[in-house]
């Protein structure tokens, strides 16, 4: 491969990562890697594998060649690496699951794409994750898993909470990766970042009905749907926002009740509170309330990079 294809390649890349969070922006996906790389080299290169991984997959399997290059195919594939790294402890076998998921959430993404009822958004990648997790327990049960039990806070800290809101969409619990995050995205649309920033101010509220224990709100775990679901759906007129603000309530109900039930939610509160806002905009006959999504961001986000 020559200068300028490995140049194509890091721009794909870095689009991958930076469409986790809707930015069609390769400096963007840098900014959000090295993020990453703050917390844990271990993390980032497990995610730059994966992201790799899906993308070749989607090239080997001749998708969309534009698609591929706007990163709709990798940024599903760095979610699972991000995950895996998260849940569970390195070893070869950790590597190897997250290649095969990341591979299967670039088929998942693909059926997405070309199906006219839902935008896929990240549910590839928490299909894929569960099915890592799940299959792991089954077929690996002497792979060892991360603790995640946290000892008991009693206040809110709501910096910390704002911050990890924005971080948490990457499993970064550190308040320097969530500001690294609103930088990225503000590089490439000052109004999506505006979302963002707005989306985790809403969820500081959820300290109200939280009770004694504020550890998981602390870690920004009530915000960080709430985020995606900002960017995804919000524009400029005033029903976009109304749209976000009812999926924001809706992520935030849906996290608690998957917490409460001891499930693993990751983003699937963001896909199924977008999806059930998306839905009742089609059924009411408004013109849906964003272009933001993954499956358009390549013709609206406003720089690609």
């Amino acid at each position: 491969m020559d200068v300028r294809g490995l140049q194509s390649m890091a721009r794909t890349l870095g689009r991958g990562i930076g469409q986790i969070m809707f930015q069609n922006n390769a400096l963007s996906g840098a900014i959000m890697l090295f993020a990453i790389a703050w917390t844990s080299w271990s993390a980032a290169l497990l995610t730059l594998l994966c992201t790799v991984v899906s993308t070749v997959t989607a090239r080997v399997f001749r998708y969309d060649i534009q698609e591929i290059e706007d990163g709709l195919y990798g940024f599903n594939g760095a979610l699972v690496g991000i995950a895996a790294g998260v849940f569970l402890m390195l070893s070869w076998q950790t590597v190897a699951l997250a290649c095969a998921a990341a591979a299967l959430s670039t088929g998942i993404a693909r059926f997405f794409r070309y199906q006219s009822l839902l935008k896929g958004y990240t549910m590839p990648f928490v299909l894929a994750t569960w099915f890592v997790i799940q299959g792991s327990q089954f077929f690996l049960p002497h792979l060892q898993f991360y603790p995640t039990a946290t000892d008991a806070i009693h206040a809110p800290v709501y910096t910390q909470a704002f911050f990890l809101s924005v971080g948490q969409v990457m499993f970064q619990a550190t308040w320097v990766a969530g500001a690294l995050f609103l930088i990225a995205i503000a590089m490439n649309s000052r109004l999506n970042a505006l979302y963002a920033v707005f989306a985790a101010f809403l969820c500081l509220f959820a300290v109200v009905v939280h009770g004694e224990d504020y550890s998981t709100f602390n870690l920004g775990l009530f915000g960080y749907n709430a985020v995606l679901c900002a960017i995804a759906l919000g524009d400029r007129r005033l029903a976009s926002l109304l749209a976000v603000i009812a999926a924001i309530l809706l992520s935030v109900m849906l996290q608690m009740l998957g917490m409460r039930l001891a499930f693993t939610t990751l983003t699937a509160p963001f896909v199924i509170a977008t999806w059930v806002v998306e839905i009742l905009w089609t059924y009411t006959k408004n013109t849906p309330p964003s272009m933001n999504s993954p499956t358009q961001a390549a013709t609206v986000t406003q720089a690609s990079t």
